[in-house]
């Protein structure tokens, strides 16, 4: 049983939560929450696990009474503002889905190796130029 954390904070008052806009995220439709959700209730959310500081998109359905459920892990909702925690004792959470980020190519340029001189003349410069913002100041 493992023990997750979900950020909870006021973005739009009224609401139950509120889309997120960020680039990463828009191919799912991930909700911050802004209070505590309804029992039984799915929704796509981040949850983040506090012994790693991974964060990950994942569906889920949460539940108030954790006793009755040993198969499912813990979630505890923390105050973005605080930090704090909102609830007395942890909620039950079943992680229906955890959702995977595409992965994208990355091409990594090849790096040419600096000969000494140039090393040395650029470590020269940095000096230099520290020197001259010193002598402004």
């Amino acid at each position: 049983m493992k023990e997750y954390e979900i950020l909870v904070g006021e973005i739009e008052a009224g609401k139950a939560f509120a889309q997120a806009k960020t680039k990463q995220q828009a191919q799912t439709p991930l909700y911050t929450l802004v209070e505590i959700p309804e029992e039984g209730k799915e929704l796509t959310v981040e949850l983040r696990d506090p012994s790693t500081m991974e964060s990950f998109p994942a569906r889920v359905i949460f539940f108030s009474d954790p006793a009755g459920r040993p198969e499912m892990d813990l979630v505890r909702f923390v105050n973005q503002a605080t930090r704090g925690s909102l609830t007395e004792h942890p909620w039950a959470v079943k992680i229906i889905e955890r959702i995977e980020e595409a992965e994208e190519k990355v091409n990594v340029l090849p790096t040419r190796k600096l000969s000494l001189g140039e090393r040395r003349g650029t470590l020269l410069k940095s000096l230099l130029e520290a020197r001259d913002e010193k002598a402004k100041s």
